[in-house]
């Protein structure tokens, strides 16, 4: 199965590999079946899914040394994932998860909003102006304590 590409970060993740070529879309100069190393990341395409590489041969690591090819993502495989690229991975969709629960939260907090003003639709100035002024009513907060929670209203 070739390889599809989902953001940046993860194109930018390739290099440094090792690749096994299964398609040549570009007429790069690797065999179908070879290896190749990827030196440096070129470009992405969210559309397409994909990336562009700058590879050689995985004797050739260095740019400078030996022929070296474009080569696209949709044209090969990785040629073997370690516990490292896995746990990696993990890492990565552990902080998609955390963004997603933080893209709920506030979202929930927005609906709040709504329904105890009475509103119908949201204001983003309301929606901090409020916040503000529900900060300023905590009981037990300094004021250094109010200012930075209030910042961090506004700010965010």
């Amino acid at each position: 199965m070739n390889t599809k590409i989902t953001s940046k970060k993860e194109a930018q993740n390739y290099v440094g590999k090792t690749v096994e070529i299964t398609n040549n879309s570009n007429s790069h100069g690797f065999t179908i079946g070879s290896k190749a190393y990827i030196n440096y990341f070129n470009s992405y395409n969210a559309g397409c899914g994909s990336a562009s590489y700058g590879a050689s041969k995985p004797n050739n690591n260095n740019s400078a040394c030996g022929a070296q090819w474009t080569l696209k993502s949709t044209d090969f495989r990785l040629d073997a994932v370690t516990e490292e690229d896995m746990l990696k991975n993990i890492g990565d969709y552990e902080d998609k998860i955390l963004a997603i629960e933080g893209k709920i939260e506030i979202t929930l907090m927005k609906i709040a909003f709504l329904r105890e003003t009475g509103g119908e639709k949201y204001s983003e100035t309301e929606f901090k102006a409020f916040n503000v002024l529900k900060a300023l009513e905590k009981e037990g907060l300094t004021d250094i304590a109010k200012a930075k929670l209030i910042a961090s209203i506004v700010e965010g």
